[in-house]
């Protein structure tokens, strides 16, 4: 309980502090706390919304030597000094809304560290020496200017999160095959074109997101046996890979927003799918394959070219919710359609 209290007086004072202070650094951090030795969490928040551009994290940070955590929150931190090195027992760095162009190499000799959170940043690239953070597990660089994936990247073997959100990113190497525990991989907001087939060889990835990128075609699925998420939409995809049903474990599929006009048969072998999106495509005609899948509780349809599929709903469906909206399907239709699913949620409107 002891060091529970003390955490929370250092997150206090270091809100209190920067709310009221116009220094650009933090002398008065300097001063109240360089012998808490027993610090292992600390917060620095400017709870106000806007941030002093000029702030930097003292060289003296290294003084807190049983650091395990790390957050600095909307305070437009333009560089970390190179003593964060010397926070051996730092575990998570969490960095939101700051002007970081980049990191220093000192982060790694930070051996212990898992968590790498940095988002809303100006950093384009990582140090080579990042490779050395043997530990890390999840690396999140989000809303950032990153154009390439750093090679440094594809060295960190312990990797399960990989998270590159919204950045400038045009390709993936194909060394991404190297990250043989990554679970998550999220690409999503970026102008990726291609895939390497190497991403779909990650045998353990069980979450991708690729949406809102410009994606043309893709690799086969076969190899993803734990995948369970899988975001394609706001992509350029006119066709759907037949394997992707043999990915057994997939709950939820989004390929909504892309030019597909065809969903293959072979959609029927899916076995867990609960949630598909087909929305804003180009779909003229439904298979009965779509609704042989026994998983399937939402299905999305809005705006594509569909006149009928009543005929294939099977009346065992375990349909909750139907969305069919602006698409050219008549009243009868729709009064089939609500007769074969009376406990579904049906939106055409």
């Amino acid at each position: 309980m002891k060091a529970n209290r003390y955490i929370l007086i250092v997150v206090i004072f270091a809100i209190a502090f920067y709310s009221y202070s116009q220094s650009t650094g933090l002398e008065v951090l300097d001063n109240a706390f360089k012998n808490k030795k027993s610090t292992k969490s600390l917060w620095l928040v400017n709870p106000n919304g806007g941030y002093n551009k000029n702030f930097k994290l003292p060289d003296s940070i290294s003084l807190f030597k049983n650091l395990e955590y790390l957050e600095l929150r909307n305070l437009g931190i333009i560089e970390l000094p190179e003593s964060i090195g010397q926070l051996k027992k730092l575990k998570s760095i969490r960095i939101y809304n700051s002007e970081l162009v980049k990191l220093p190499e000192s982060i790694g000799e930070l051996k212990n560290l898992e968590i790498l959170y940095i988002q809303k940043s100006k950093i384009s690239t990582l140090p080579t020496s990042i490779k050395n953070c043997k530990k890390l597990k999840e690396l999140w660089i989000r809303e950032s200017e990153m154009s390439a994936v750093p090679s440094s990247i594809f060295e960190l073997k312990s990797l399960k999160l990989l998270d590159l959100y919204n950045n400038e990113i045009k390709e993936i190497s194909h060394q991404i095959g190297k990250l043989k525990k990554l679970r998550t991989l999220y690409l999503a907001s970026n102008n990726i074109d291609e895939l390497p087939s190497e991403v779909l060889g990650l045998k353990k990835l069980e979450k991708l997101y690729l949406n809102n990128n410009s994606l043309k075609e893709l690799n086969p699925f076969f190899e993803l046996k734990r995948i369970v998420e899988v975001n394609l939409s706001m992509n350029k995809l006119e066709f759907v890979p037949e394997d992707i049903s043999h990915c057994k474990k997939l709950t939820f599929l989004d390929l909504g927003s892309n030019k597909i006009r065809i969903i293959p048969e072979s959609f029927r072998n899916f076995e867990s799918l609960e949630n598909l999106r087909l929305d804003n495509n180009q779909i003229n005609e439904i298979s009965e394959g779509l609704f042989l899948i026994n998983s399937l509780q939402g299905l999305w349809l809005s705006n594509n070219n569909i006149t009928s599929f009543c005929e294939y709903i099977n009346s065992n469906s375990a349909l909750l919710k139907l969305v069919f909206s602006r698409n050219p399907i008549d009243e009868e239709e729709v009064k089939c359609i609500k007769e074969k699913l009376p406990k579904c949620e049906i939106i055409f409107n």
